[in-house]
């Protein structure tokens, strides 16, 4: 899957849609406007974090160039800024977070993931990840983890969520059963 072979994939597409509520269709100079609005609300130093945060976000700007870092720094730094953020955020009001599908996720994400599940006690924040049942997070030990594992639906359930979704218009039995 792209996901697994993608650093942070699933991280950096919640952040820019939720987080940051980029848009399609935003330039990156409007992007790093949403960025700065966000940063400027924090007490994260400003000029590092736009700096980090575009660079990791993939914005291309001259206002705030790379930071000269060794790698392994860098990813360190972001991790702990997105923990941060989150958290800022979770001060203001209560956070939903959702991660879905980890049992594709990168390592990378998998990383940050268990640093972050660790702050989730001290903070307002609901995290709700989805997985199929062969994925053991790492996380699972934690007092403030709660598995709870779903059945498969049952054809007749399937077949009816497939009636209310075709507006009462009926499939052909191949593709009923393609999918059920």
């Amino acid at each position: 899957a792209y996901q697994r072979n993608s650093a942070f994939y699933p991280v950096i597409e919640m952040f820019e849609k939720y987080l940051f509520q980029f848009e399609t269709a935003d330039s990156p100079e409007d992007k790093l406007i949403k960025l700065e609005g966000l940063l400027l609300e924090t007490k994260l130093d400003y000029k590092s974090e736009m700096a980090l945060l575009a660079e990791f976000l993939s914005i291309t700007t001259e206002q705030f160039p790379q930071l000269i870092m060794s790698p392994f720094a860098k990813r360190q730094k972001t991790m702990d800024s997105l923990t941060r953020l989150l958290s800022f955020k979770a001060n203001i009001q209560p956070v939903f977070f959702v991660l879905e599908d980890l049992h594709w996720a990168d390592a990378s994400t998998l990383e940050w993931l268990n640093q972050f599940i660790k702050e989730l006690p001290t903070h307002n924040i609901f995290a709700l990840c989805t997985t199929r049942t062969n994925f053991r997070p790492d996380w699972k030990e934690s007092l403030d983890f709660k598995q709870i594992d779903l059945k498969r639906l049952s054809v007749e359930d399937i077949e009816e969520i497939c009636h209310h979704q075709t507006n009462g218009k009926t499939l052909p039995e191949e593709i009923l059963k393609q999918i059920t």
